[in-house]
């Protein structure tokens, strides 16, 4: 679940998780005017006990597992583009990883 305030409006998003026999890759936003949820673009990879957060615009997830058997999710690390409803892989190759 990831929630974050724009400015005008707060928004919440489900993503991933999973049921008694399948991990999920969908995601959906709450709709507050009409009381519903919305489906989203679905991740490129399903996951579950995975942590997931907002920042300029972008949704990251990362880690966790894609199935049952706790194998890992390929791509390791994604984004969601809240402006163009889509999914993308992130490189770690360039990316410092920081303790702080």
């Amino acid at each position: 679940m990831v929630n974050y305030w724009d400015g005008t409006h707060n928004n919440i998003f489900a993503l991933g998780g999973q049921s008694k026999k399948e991990v999920h890759d969908s995601m959906e936003k709450y709709d507050f005017e009409k009381k519903q949820w919305v489906l989203k673009a679905s991740m490129k990879s399903p996951r579950t006990m995975f942590s997931a957060t907002y920042m300029d615009g972008y949704i990251y997830a990362f880690g966790g597992f894609k199935d049952l058997k706790y194998f890992f999710p390929e791509p390791a690390f994604e984004r969601y583009s809240i402006a163009d409803d889509s999914w993308e892989a992130i490189d770690l190759a360039d990316t410092k990883i920081s303790s702080l």
